[in-house]
Parts: structure tokens; sequence; C-alpha cells
């Protein structure tokens, strides 16, 4: 299947695509469960292995725990931060959790934070290190590459983001705004770690510089790929 969706993105092949996603949903009407149920419960708990087995609210706490380790032990290897900075690397990790995916301004964080500007791009630096977000530049038609606007930051797992609004009481998996960023999230993380797995990738990501869709994909020929992330069925006021 995710073959037949990268050939669906990438060269048009509509049928095969199709054809496989019809395979798929009779494959699962034989699933005993409440696939409804198990998609959602994938899209909030589902990004670590260690999940599989375990309810949701253990699945963030787990997560949670991972994100601790991670602070106080990897983030130490790539630079040492005072224990102020740490707590603001917290701040930080939740003010991206709670807000919709767009442009952060590193002097409004700062200028919020009460920290300098310069800690603030060294803590969003460390963090792309550790693999627990990425950035997304944004486009411009005119050149054809990025430009240097506020980039758009993501979580390498939605789950990610979905433990610490857990922690937060901010956990609302029946909404479907919710949903749709959780869902926004995912796409981007594997349109990230597709790129950076396969060597031979000639495409790059974007965030257009203006409305529209969610991300752009851009080749080295200048061919754009619009993608657009959506849950359930759009009213006009969304497209």
């Amino acid at each position: 299947m995710s073959t037949s969706i990268r050939e669906l993105i990438f060269n048009g092949e509509v049928d095969v695509a199709y054809r496989k996603e019809v395979d798929l949903t009779r494959k699962l009407l034989k699933i005993e469960k409440p696939i409804e149920k198990e998609w959602k419960n994938y899209l909030c708990c589902g990004g670590f292995p260690y999940g599989i087995n375990l309810e949701n609210k253990e699945t963030c706490k787990q997560t949670a725990h991972m994100l601790d380790r991670v602070i106080e032990k990897d983030v130490s290897h790539f630079r040492s931060f005072r224990s102020g900075t740490r707590r603001s690397i917290l701040k930080i990790l939740k003010f991206l959790a709670l807000q919709k995916p767009g442009e952060l301004s590193e002097s409004k964080l700062a200028k919020n934070l009460e920290i300098s500007s310069s800690t603030v791009n060294d803590i969003l630096y460390i963090l792309e290190k550790t693999h627990l977000i990425f950035h997304v530049e944004s486009y411009s038609k005119s050149a054809g590459k990025s430009i240097r606007k506020a980039w758009k930051y993501y979580f390498l797992s939605p789950s990610i983001k979905v433990s610490i609004l857990h922690e937060l009481g901010k956990y609302n998996p029946k909404s479907r705004e919710y949903l749709g960023v959780l869902a926004e999230n995912m796409v981007a993380s594997y349109l990230f770690r597709s790129q950076k797995n396969n060597a031979h990738t000639l495409w790059n990501i974007f965030s257009p510089d203006s409305g529209g869709v969610d991300f752009l994909l851009s080749d080295i020929e200048g061919e754009v790929i619009p993608i657009e992330v959506g849950i359930g069925k759009k009213d006009k006021k969304d497209k």
C-alpha cells in the first residue's frame, strides 16, 4: 500500500492506488474491531512500538518518560545547558504541542518565555538534532526555492504531541479539528522520514507561502506537487 501511495503522489498512478484501497477495505471489513476507533488510536498513540499492547493513557506516560530521558541525557551530548534552560526546553515543547502547525516566530517565543532569541534558536536546533521535532521551510513561487520566513515545526511523531497534550489535560480525540492537526503532523512526519531515509530522493518538502494546501513537494526540475491533509469531508470554507 505504501508503494502505491508513493506512485500515486509522484507518478499519478490513480488506478493502482484505487485497486489497492479497495483490496485493503475488504481486508479491514474482516477485522472484528471498530476500524475508526483503531485508526484514531493509531493516530494518537501508534507512533512507537511499545504502545502496541498498551492503553492510550499508559502509552502517553511511556512517551512522556521517553521525552524526559531525551532532555536529560541526549540533549547534553549536543550542548551543555543550565538547569533553567532545560526548563525552557520543556516550555518550548509544550508551546509547540498546544499550537496548530504554523510559522513559529522565534522572537515572539523568546519574549513569551523571557529568554533570548539566540537561546530559543539553540534549543530548537538541539531538539531537531535529537529527532524530537523537525521543520518545514516556506516555498517561493518566484524563486522555486525556500525563502527565509518563519519555519513550521512538527513533532517527529504525533504521539509525542499527544503525550504532552495528555499531560496538560488537552487530550481530545473526539474533536475532528484535533485529529486533523494530528493527521497533518503524521503526514509531515512520513514525508520527512521518507526524504531522509532515501539517499536518492530528489524532492524537498515545503509549506506554501500563502494558504491553499498543507504541503508542497518540489523536485529538482521545479515541478510542484500539492498535498492537502484532512479528516472526513471538508466544508467549502475548509477548501
